[in-house]
């Protein structure tokens, strides 16, 4: 980079960098998050307890692993999909219901089989309604004279409307699993983001001589010049230099054709800018703002304004005569 760089454009760029770090960072909590919900999935399965004691407790919302020896086969209640499936089960004592996926099934009843016991470890899951109604009318089978309301009392009673699941880990390991994954999202979205936008202006600077940075650093320095700070745009006597997403620095002699444009998603307004053609006929983005930023149309049309007055040739406006006019220039330009 040179040594000729405006100190406003070097603050801009070096922004971009410490986004980039910020997101390495968030990245490294994230892979922490993970890491240690691994760490306390071991410890919390050391010290898992009886699911026969959660209900001698009525501990109900523990929030750690439980264990059951499962010692018959399981009694299928229904099913969801193969991740997803219900089962009572025993350890000779007292019954229990269990969800698992149909592979954890396979291995349980493979176990059973050939051991004749299997261990089985996982967590408190509350039941739906729906799954209850199900398991209520194997569960009470051999008596349909029963009132309703009083198998429902007597199966709450007995269950507690909890299950062991083998498909769902301690609480505090499921939270700092979700949460790792949602640093990790977070910051690979901020790295890619604002590392394109640090290349971007390292590409635009490095393209740039000592005379021209000169030139740009004296322009932005000139009393004529107005800064705009909403969108972080200066208008020089003879450049339009814009410290958005991109560095973008070009001579109002330069812009061929330049319109408003507008982004919306769900119909909420995300992003206002202007689109410029220049003379090489590629398309750049000037004044990025936020879409619900305040006065964005007076921005808009000052800067324009300003680049028509110092350039009455360049077309203002998105007009189909302009779409069809530098869509045939831009072709024969590429022939």
């Amino acid at each position: 980079m040179t040594e000729n760089i405006h100190p406003m454009i070097r603050k801009s760029c070096s922004r971009k960098l410490v986004a980039v770090l910020i997101g390495i960072v968030i990245a490294l909590a994230g892979v922490c998050s993970i890491i240690y919900s691994g760490i306390l999935s071991n410890k919390l399965q050391e010290e898992k307890i009886a699911f026969s004691e959660i209900y001698q407790t009525e501990n109900y919302n523990y929030g750690g692993y439980i264990y059951v020896n499962i010692a018959e086969e399981p009694l299928e209640i229904g099913h969801y999909d193969d991740d997803e499936q219900y089962y009572y089960i025993t350890d000779g004592n007292d019954i229990y219901i269990m969800i698992c996926s149909k592979s954890k099934y396979d291995e349980i009843s493979s176990a059973i089989k050939a051991n004749g016991t299997y261990n089985l470890v996982g967590s408190i899951a509350h039941l739906s309604n729906e799954v209850i109604a199900t398991a209520m009318e194997i569960y009470n089978d051999d008596d349909t004279s029963s009132d309703p309301t009083a198998i429902r009392e007597k199966f709450t009673a007995y269950f507690a409307d909890i299950a062991i699941s083998a498909n769902k880990s301690a609480t505090n390991v499921e939270l700092l699993i979700i949460l790792g994954i949602f640093l990790l999202v977070f910051a690979i979205i901020i790295i890619l983001a604002a590392g394109l936008e640090y290349l971007s202006y390292r590409r635009t600077l490095k393209k740039m001589s000592d005379a021209e940075s000169e030139m740009v650093y004296s322009e932005m320095e000139s009393p004529q010049t107005v800064f705009i700070k909403k969108c972080n745009t200066y208008l020089t006597p003879r450049y339009i230099v814009s410290l958005g997403n991109k560095l973008e620095i070009h001579k109002y002699t330069d812009i061929l054709w330049a319109y408003r444009f507008d982004q919306s998603h769900s119909f909420v307004p995300i992003l206002t800018n202007i689109k410029a053609m220049t003379s090489d006929m590629k398309t750049v983005n000037i004044a990025d703002m936020q879409g619900l930023t305040a006065g964005k149309t007076q921005i808009i049309n000052q800067i324009l304004e300003q680049l028509q007055a110092h350039n009455p040739q360049v077309a203002i406006g998105y007009t189909s005569e302009y779409i069809n006019h530098f869509k045939a220039l831009r072709k024969s330009q590429r022939n």
